[in-house]
């Protein structure tokens, strides 16, 4: 899904709401397209750099702006049309990705709604109410203001029509659940030394040191050791298999050589490889 510009082309990655001609029309009034069959995307983010058509399955589709689209959003989230659902109104996810990344949460992965889904959710109803008068021509609201309104707002639909959960702090520090996840995962798909702990910490949302920090009070190791300690355990169960020389485990494993992975599983174990394997057996 791309937009065609002189400075190249863009992706985008959409959340779907189904809704009638009827119910679009009336959320966006008469200015902007909605006969049937036809497509629109509502931009959730604020932003002067955007492209006013972007390239959908070959065809051209309509971007309606920041406000606009936000309010369109409040009508077909409290739509009571009865009308059968044929068009596609299509909501970016890096607005949803972001409140997720920027509230310590991880992303939802679907987001399948339909025009009236809101009717009877108080919160998005007041919600709804304070974005309409903030964005309402002549009123004297700031950008601030609207912004946190709409943040709010997203992060209502992602958890309520998207199942994300707020995150919850470890009572005594250490990274969030979801972060502890997402750096093992990082680490164990990179045992040999090939993502940055500076990488891993951006993927979680802090800095190196926040994370480092974070990370051995979560674990009671440094990022470094705990490699260390996994490398070490999967060699163990390669050592015990018997079917590669211990040089080719190390490299496996992420270390330099043969010798590398002797030192430290050595010092990690009190054994070298040969003696450890050895005395398992007997």
């Amino acid at each position: 899904m791309d937009w065609d510009r002189a400075s190249g082309a863009h992706t985008w990655d959409f959340f779907q709401v189904r809704a009638s001609a009827r119910s679009v029309a009336r959320a966006l009034g008469p200015a902007w397209p909605s006969r049937k069959g036809q497509a629109l995307v509502f931009d959730l983010q604020r932003s002067d750099d955007r492209p006013r058509e972007i390239r959908l399955n070959g065809q051209g589709v309509c971007v309606i702006p920041f406000a606009p689209a936000l309010r369109g959003l409040v009508e077909l989230g409290l739509d009571d049309a009865a009308a059968p659902a044929d068009f596609c109104v299509y909501l970016p996810r890096s607005a949803f990705h972001k409140v997720a990344h920027d509230h310590g949460a991880e992303r939802i992965s679907e987001l399948a709604l339909d025009a009236g889904f809101a009717q009877g959710d108080e919160v998005f109803t007041h919600l709804g109410a304070c974005l309409a008068l903030a964005l309402k021509g002549g009123q004297d609201w700031s950008a601030t203001v609207v912004d946190e309104l709409v943040t709010a707002l997203i992060i209502h639909v992602a958890q309520h029509y998207g199942g994300m959960s707020a995150p919850v702090a470890p009572p005594s520090g250490g990274l969030l659940p979801w972060q502890l996840q997402r750096a093992r995962a990082e680490f164990e798909a990179h045992l040999d030394g090939t993502v940055s702990l500076a990488a891993v910490a951006a993927e979680c949302g802090l800095s190196l040191s926040h994370f480092s920090r974070e990370f051995t009070r979560s674990t009671g190791v440094s990022p470094h050791r705990w490699m260390t300690q996994r490398r070490i355990e999967i060699a163990k169960d390669l050592i015990m298999s018997g079917d590669l020389p211990l040089a080719e485990i190390a490299i496996a494993c992420g270390f330099s050589d043969q010798s590398h992975l002797t030192r430290a599983f050595a010092g990690a174990v009190g054994k070298t490889p040969g003696r450890w394997r050895k005395s398992r057996l007997q």
